[in-house]
């Protein structure tokens, strides 16, 4: 079971039974939640983590959550507020800052 689609293409919510029936195969598989943007990584190796996928300034950004937390958890994280500032009102990343204090 991958739970990945419906029969029409759109994504599956995703349950905590489908995550914690998930194998881990060759390669890293990112399965989506639906339409919020919250992925599980699944590793090789079996390890699985939340990311939140969003765009800034145009570009895409991956949010990874901090390990150890629920499905709730991560959506309730990738639904906050700070979430959808760092979506679109946000304009100095951290990164950024780390460029110029480095360079």
């Amino acid at each position: 079971m991958d739970g990945v689609t419906r029969g029409n293409g759109d994504p599956k919510k995703l349950t905590d039974i489908a995550i914690r029936n998930l194998k881990a195969g060759a390669a890293r598989r990112e399965i989506s939640d639906g339409k919020n943007g919250l992925f599980v990584i699944l590793q090789p190796g079996g390890r699985k983590s939340f990311a939140v996928r969003y765009r800034f300034d145009g570009r895409p950004r991956k949010l990874t959550l901090p390990r150890g937390i629920t499905l709730a958890a991560a959506r309730k994280a990738a639904a906050a507020p700070s979430m959808k500032l760092s979506r679109a009102a946000i304009r100095l990343e951290p990164s950024s800052k780390l460029k110029k204090h480095n360079g």
